[in-house]
């Protein structure tokens, strides 16, 4: 629409803008304020847990790999995908490549966070479920193999849809927002192997702890020497207060971001009908991404400590557990042996 006496052109985005300007400045606001917390919180406890040597092996190295899929999807990710709605000039938003690159980081992030989450999950429930077979999944190739998987399903889901006659990109009104109108074919993939199935294994790792937690007293397949009990009964519950925290973060994370994914494929039309559904869904999915560094620093105790000694510039000492158990390993080097067999304290962080 263009105006002759001022000789202004305005887009149907930014007519849309002026008509819902207190609605749109919220969810900006909201949008906005989620990516700052979400990039500068993934970065400050990616930095927290790299600076002790005991956080940069085992679950820690699981940890940094989520965390960098995080600051990409709210740093990079989601603030290219606000650049396409009201209030900018709708040929940004119409061109083709824009809304091509914006599903290139934004949509392909979503299913790898899932992936990335899941290797959390499996390493948990192995180290409380069976705690003589942790070791080997501590290994580096062990873990590097879980943080190669996650961005393969990366690469995976932002390659194939860029294919011809998977996936078509325009721009939807009334915001001349980007988006993806699928295939039926990758809609029931996405829908289902990338959202879904990641979603569904994660609670179905979890219950499985809980309901071994709760069957046994003590998560062991062998009986122990009565001397070890103690130390043993200390990493269990810790590794199973990790879990609970890794296990809080998830739901909060899947109530908040699994709806949108799953709404637009399966029920484009309805998606695509009601743009304040679509906005709400979106935003939604921000402010859970957004909460993950957040939560893991509010309900681990740990990482606020090693955040506050990152802060300080000093080094974290190790955990009293490990401390103790290395130096009874110059005293007694046969029994302390015996002892990481058992609950893999030696070489690998629970």
């Amino acid at each position: 629409m263009t105006f002759n006496r001022t000789n202004i052109t305005i887009s149907p985005g930014m007519l849309i803008f002026l008509q819902y300007r207190t609605e749109q400045l919220i969810w900006y606001g909201v949008m906005a304020t989620s990516c700052i917390v979400g990039t500068t919180g993934s970065i400050f406890l990616t930095g927290a847990i790299l600076s002790t040597r005991h956080s940069r092996r085992g679950i820690g190295i699981l940890m940094v790999n989520l965390l960098i899929m995080v600051t990409l999807q709210c740093g990079v990710a989601f603030p290219f995908l606000i650049q396409s709605y009201p209030g900018v000039p709708l040929s940004i938003a119409d061109d083709p490549n824009f809304c091509r690159r914006a599903h290139f980081l934004y949509n392909a992030l979503l299913p790898s966070i899932d992936y990335a989450d899941l290797m959390i999950g499996i390493n948990r429930c192995v180290a409380v479920c069976f705690p003589h077979h942790y070791p080997a999944w501590v290994r580096p190739r062990a873990l590097y193999g879980m943080v190669t998987f996650s961005w393969v399903t990366w690469l995976f889901f932002a390659v194939v849809p860029q294919l011809p006659g998977q996936a078509v990109m325009r721009s939807l009104e009334p915001w001349y927002s980007c988006g993806v109108v699928y295939g039926a074919a990758w809609s029931v993939t996405f829908s289902t192997g990338g959202i879904a199935l990641p979603v569904a294994l994660l609670f179905a790792l979890y219950l499985t702890v809980f309901l071994v937690v709760l069957m046994r007293k003590t998560v062991l397949r062998r009986r122990i020497a009565p001397a070890e009990d103690s130390q043993l009964q200390r990493t269990m519950q810790r590794r199973f207060r990790s879990t609970l925290v890794f296990f809080a973060v998830f739901v909060c994370y899947a109530c908040c971001m699994t709806p949108a994914p799953l709404v637009a494929p399966l029920f484009p039309t309805l998606y695509f009908r009601y743009p304040f559904m679509r906005q709400v869904l979106r935003g939604l999915m921000t402010v859970g991404t957004a909460s993950i560094p957040v939560l893991y620093m509010m309900l681990n105790t740990q990482y606020r400590r090693q955040l506050l000694c990152c802060w300080k510039c000093r080094e974290k000492s190790s955990p009293p557990e490990v401390m103790s158990t290395v130096g009874r390993s110059r005293g007694s080097r046969g029994r302390t042996t015996s002892n990481a067999g058992v609950i893999g304290q030696r070489n690998v962080s629970g």
